[in-house]
Formats: C-alpha cells, structure tokens, sequence
C-alpha cells in the first residue's frame, strides 16, 4: 500500500509538506507566481528569481513559510532555488523539518549565507551538498542549537541531562556528515559554543566556496 505523502514526518515536518501543498493547490489555481493573490511587487519579482528569504529569528511559522515557498518553486520547476539565510535562534524543530524538506523537495537548492546563520538556521543552511553551500563574505555561523525544555519530569536533572546530550550528539551527527569533520569534534565545538568567520567555516566544511556577490552563485 503507497503512504499518504507527508507521511513518516514529524509533526513539524507535516505541517510544513500540508502548508507547502496548499501554497502549491492555491497558486495552480491562480495561474503562476506573477497572479498570487496578497504579493506585493517587490515579492513577486523575488519569486520569479526563484529566490527564497531566511531572515529573522528561526521560529516553527518561518520554517512553515519557507518550506511552503520550497514547495511551491520546485512544483513550478526543475531549476535549481536560491535559499539566502540571514538568520539564528529557534527550535531544532524547524531546523529538522527544513534540513529534511530541503534534502527532499526535488530540485537543487543553493544556501547562501549572509550577516548571522546560528542555531537552527547553521543546520538549515548545512543541508544542500557542499559545492551549493555559498557565503557571502562577512558571513558568521555558530552551530550550537537552542535545545529547548527537555521533555522530562520536572526537577529530574539527570534526564535532563541525559536528554540534552543526546540532542546534541544527534546535531553533531548531522553536521559531521555535512562537513566531513569527527562526529567528536562537531559535538565539542558545539558544547563550546564556538563561532566561525565565513573563512573557517569554509575551511571547516560548512562552507563550499565564499562569493563576492550573487552573480557568482
């Protein structure tokens, strides 16, 4: 028996496949990019460059949003997506579902890091393959993850512990992959809490190749 699409997803991950479909559902109807209803002109120029903006604070509704404009570019186009990330905190949640929907979605997807991209946005932007990893040059990345409350009795300070530590190995894990780096090395610059120039963080994996301007991307 096929799976309902979505399925198999966390919570966060389905909401952002069922908000993309409906983005997709909606924009079919209308015709195309240039006839979505409530775009501003300046939005709708940026969507037909097949440009999406992660700007701002990480929370679950941007990753909702950015997923559904994932979503709908790709349902357009096989071409490749421009993702710029300008962006830190949230929950690991929503970088989970965008790691996954990034990976999925079907089409190439370039990130392209400008100012800050911390937190949960570092593992968004680690998710295309290395060589469509882009920073501009004054762009600074930070791994470490705001793990949220741990989902323990409360006052057991070993669970949560416990928990805190498998979070962060699971994160270590997927930035090892990203960036060819020792799982045990991720996990420490993690717990360090340390920040990388756009240079080390290329010299490090996370970046593929630093780009004067959008024109080399």
């Amino acid at each position: 028996m096929r799976s309902r699409p979505g399925a198999g997803r966390t919570d966060e991950g389905r909401a952002a496949w069922d908000d993309g479909r409906q983005a997709i559902g909606n924009l079919q109807s209308l015709g195309g990019l240039s006839r979505v209803a409530g775009m501003t002109d300046d939005e709708r120029r940026l969507a037909e460059t097949r440009t999406v903006l992660l700007f701002g604070t990480l929370t679950l509704e941007l990753a909702r949003t950015a997923s559904a404009q994932l979503l709908l570019q790709a349902s357009q186009s096989s071409g490749p997506i421009k993702l710029m990330v300008n962006a830190q905190g949230g929950p690991l949640e929503a970088a989970e579902a965008l790691f996954d929907l990034i990976r999925g979605v079907g089409v190439p997807v370039k990130a392209i890091a400008a100012g800050a991209v911390a937190n949960a946005a570092a593992l968004a932007y680690a998710a295309p393959p290395r060589d469509q990893r882009y920073s501009l040059p004054h762009a600074r990345f930070a791994l470490f993850q705001n793990l949220g409350a741990p989902p323990v009795p409360g006052g057991d300070v070993l669970a949560a512990a416990q928990w805190a530590a498998q979070q962060r190995a699971r994160v270590a894990r997927l930035f090892a992959r990203q960036t060819s780096q020792p799982e045990e090395l991720v996990e420490r610059d993690i717990e360090n809490r340390i920040w990388l120039d756009a240079d080390e963080a290329r010299r490090y994996g996370l970046v593929g190749r630093i780009v004067q301007g959008l024109s080399e991307v």
